[in-house]
């Protein structure tokens, strides 16, 4: 009596090595879109952390130049600069203040506007812009300055929050 052995079918080898070849080709390549897509985001936070950071910055270096060069500024609101009740501060002074730069990149000042808050302190709200550059879009920071005395000086500067934060 003769054994015969069962032999597969001629040509299943290559197709099945090919069809394994894919899947793994496949699978490394969806580990490789999620890796990117999570350094894609990581890199968005990144960015607008740094925003956030020089938007801060801008606040801190705007408040302190108000506060120690020109105190009469303090309680006038941005609109009100180029008036005699800005006088304080020559329209160079007053240029340099509206748009300060904090390492490198350009800030705009929006808004500074002096108010009485509901617990009867003064505060200032201030809203700056971080300028578009090729690598980001412009985003916007709102502050509220705590202010106490005469002439009044900042006693917590506070972020409110930032818009244009999209990636």
């Amino acid at each position: 009596m003769t054994r015969t052995h069962a032999h597969p079918p001629a040509g299943f080898a290559l197709p099945m090595a090919l069809v394994a070849g894919l899947v793994l080709l496949l699978g490394s390549l969806s580990l490789q879109t999620a890796g990117l897509a999570e350094r894609r985001r990581t890199f968005g936070a990144w960015r607008l952390h740094q925003a956030e950071d020089l938007l801060v910055s801008a606040a801190q270096k705007l408040v302190g130049a108000i506060q120690l060069q020109h105190p009469c500024l303090a309680s006038v609101a941005l609109a009100s600069w180029p008036s005699p009740a800005g006088s304080c501060a020559a329209p160079a002074e007053q240029d340099a203040l509206r748009r300060p730069e904090v390492f490198g990149h350009s800030v705009r000042l929006l808004s500074w506007e002096p108010r009485v808050a509901a617990d009867g302190e003064p505060r200032v709200d201030l809203l700056l812009e971080l300028e578009a550059d090729g690598a980001q879009p412009a985003r916007h920071a709102a502050f509220s300055v705590a202010m106490e005395g005469t002439p009044p000086r900042a006693t917590d500067l506070q972020l409110l929050g930032l818009r244009g934060v999209g990636p």
